[in-house]
């Protein structure tokens, strides 16, 4: 959250900042670990328990049981050792960390209390509000970048929605607003869930190096579905929320070459502009700023 306005002193960085990514990045991988443990857990892999144990059916069955419960093994041992690294670091930092934060917060509040006090625009177009405005509205402009989703982009993708929904829920509530927190979450939710058995695959095709291991094509189909998933999910929130991309207008541009340029281009210009103010999120920005303003 800090990261998404942008505080740019060093000190901030060194003392807070710092820190903070070091606790968040290997809280993230136990997080990771438990996910990935509980979609193990989940998988139904063909022949399991509601199937007949006669026979061969049985002795087929049992190595893709022993498969699941060696990746179960090897991702809780995994998780051990992220919980012992996140135990050390806790132990090392979090006590001036706290302080850095409290001090941090004190200091926020205080600019936050003079800038509505002031009546000089210069001060308020500093505040923390009209910051955030200005930032939700530059990142909402990118949701339609890159122009092609796929495997390669879609979990950068979800890092830019994160950090514009971040921004977002730092302002006033409106209807309208709270209406593209909810489409957002529900892509990063999408997004995060296809990266997650993704990962889970890679982990399985090392842990289970058997040949045509059932464990490892189910999370492979498994992965595969929720990738599909998340890029309709995220198609779906750029057509509704996205500016129109740059190629789909290129031909009011040529159109502008043909007599009156300049008055052309200009009401090119214009078109362009209304069209980015008639993009939900910019417009409910809009209104913020003015508000405060």
């Amino acid at each position: 959250m800090v990261r998404a306005l942008e505080f740019d002193s060093k000190r901030v960085r060194r003392r807070l900042l710092k820190p903070l990514g070091l606790l968040q990045k290997r809280a993230g991988k136990i997080r990771d670990m438990d996910v990935l443990l509980g979609d193990v857990i989940s998988l139904k892999i063909p022949g399991g328990q509601d199937s007949d144990h006669a026979g061969g059916q049985a002795a087929e069955q049992a190595p893709e049981q022993d498969c699941v419960l060696g990746l179960l093994q090897h991702l809780a041992v995994k998780r051990h050792r992220q919980a012992r690294k996140m135990g050390a670091i806790v132990r090392e930092l979090g006590r001036p960390l706290r302080r850095t934060l409290a001090r941090e917060r004190s200091a926020i509040a205080k600019v936050a209390r003079e800038n509505s006090g002031s009546s000089s625009s210069d001060e308020q177009a500093e505040s923390p509000s009209v910051h955030a405005a200005a930032r939700s509205l530059q990142l909402a402009e990118q949701l339609n970048q890159p122009a092609r989703l796929g495997p390669a982009n879609l979990h950068p993708y979800r890092l830019k929605l994160k950090e514009l929904r971040y921004v977002l829920e730092l302002e006033e509530p409106q209807p309208a607003r709270q209406e593209l927190i909810d489409a957002i979450k529900k892509v990063q939710d999408a997004i995060g869930e296809w990266h997650d058995w993704m990962s889970l695959g890679d982990i399985a095709a090392d842990v289970l190096d058997h040949d045509r291991c059932r464990v490892v094509a189910q999370i492979k189909a498994t992965a595969a579905s929720r990738f599909a998933n998340a890029l309709a999910t995220a198609q779906s929130l750029r057509s509704r929320y996205a500016a129109e991309s740059p190629a789909r207008r290129a031909p009011s541009r040529k159109t502008s070459r043909k007599g009156g340029r300049k008055s052309n281009v200009r009401g090119s210009r214009q078109k362009l502009l209304r069209q980015k103010l008639n993009v939900l999120p910019v417009r409910t920005l809009k209104a913020t700023v003015t508000e405060i303003a």
